[in-house]
């Protein structure tokens, strides 16, 4: 726009040229202008928290980046927010932070019909948290062993459901085997060399060399043995959020009143359940209200009635593999 508006004062000349060389200051402060303004409307689209008047997100709505001390009227308003991921909203029922009661959550949230939080937030704050990547999870019993290529189970991996008599592509070029999953159950036996030959030894669990040690990248072949039957592996481990996703927990014991874990600060919105290690979830805490047995992976949606009500929890309630 530059250029173009130098070229237009030079050319002009003559009668009238003052009149033309304003016109075009006023066509670049006005390109100028909407730039600004443009440039603010979309820092304002990139607030942490965007309210809505509406149920699921419609309405009017109004984007936040800091905590609101005083909402005025329209936080009566409010039935539901988007919450920018990396960020946690905490709502309250009186002015200034206060209130005897408040609720947090780190994901987008809809009032449910009859929620306590209608026509009372007062006022809300807006903080940066830090989510931990989430752990991988231990193989399961329908796993195989798989070899990486670096250590910590990092890098190229391929499953060796028969066993690995050996190739070239993993004797450095480009491969070393670095690390090995192990599922629970099954045994592996290391050879130094091609088909099965060479030094050798066993390994039952999962391993993941340090450099230095003697089998770090000079296993050649691997005999692998098959579980006899399923065995149960790991532990349940419950959520923050959807989908296995956000800070996460496991439990290796019964949990009467699942601490942190209560709506201050996290709500479990999805569980892990190994085969063969089912668990029982309450409503309320010491085992408490309402039950539910949990058998496998479970993720309720959001509007089902036991979305982020649990409270506390019992473990291994059924039978259990001999």
């Amino acid at each position: 726009m530059c250029p173009r508006f130098a070229q237009e004062t030079v050319l002009v000349t003559g009668r009238g040229g003052g009149r033309k060389i304003m016109t075009s200051v006023k066509r670049f402060v006005v390109v100028l202008m909407l730039s600004l303004v443009g440039g603010l409307a979309a820092g304002v689209a990139q607030g942490q928290v965007t309210a809505y008047t509406g149920f699921n997100f419609t309405g009017e709505s109004r984007t936040f980046s800091s905590s609101v001390a005083d909402a005025g009227t329209f936080g009566r308003r409010i039935r539901s927010f988007r919450v920018a991921k990396g960020y946690k909203l905490t709502v309250y029922r009186e002015r200034n932070f206060g209130g005897g009661t408040q609720s947090s959550v780190t994901e987008d949230w809809s009032l449910p019909t009859g929620s306590p939080w209608i026509n009372d937030i007062r006022s809300f704050r807006i903080e940066r948290v830090y989510t931990p990547p989430t752990p991988p999870l231990l193989p399961t019993p329908g796993d195989f062993p798989v070899i990486y290529a670096q250590a910590n189970y990092q890098g190229p991996a391929e499953a060796i459901e028969n066993g690995y008599p050996g190739r070239v592509d993993w004797e450095g070029q480009p491969h070393r085997i670095r690390s090995i999953r192990v599922p629970a159950g099954w045994k592996l036996t290391l050879y130094s060399e091609r088909n099965y030959r060479g030094t050798q030894a066993t390994i039952t669990k999962s391993i993941s060399w340090l450099p230095g040690a003697w089998w770090n990248g000079r296993v050649r072949s691997i005999r692998v043995e098959r579980p006899t039957a399923p065995t149960p592996v790991g532990d349940p481990v419950i959520y923050a959020q959807r989908n296995f996703n956000g800070p996460a927990m496991a439990l290796v014991k019964d949990w009467p009143q699942l601490k942190d874990w209560d709506g201050r600060p996290h709500h479990i919105r999805s569980i892990r359940v190994p085969q063969g290690r089912p668990i029982m979830v309450y409503s309320q805490t010491n085992y408490r209200g309402r039950s539910y047995l949990v058998t496998s992976d479970w993720a309720p949606l959001p509007g089902d009635w036991w979305y982020g009500r649990i409270r506390s929890i019992r473990i291994n309630v059924g039978p259990q593999p001999r």
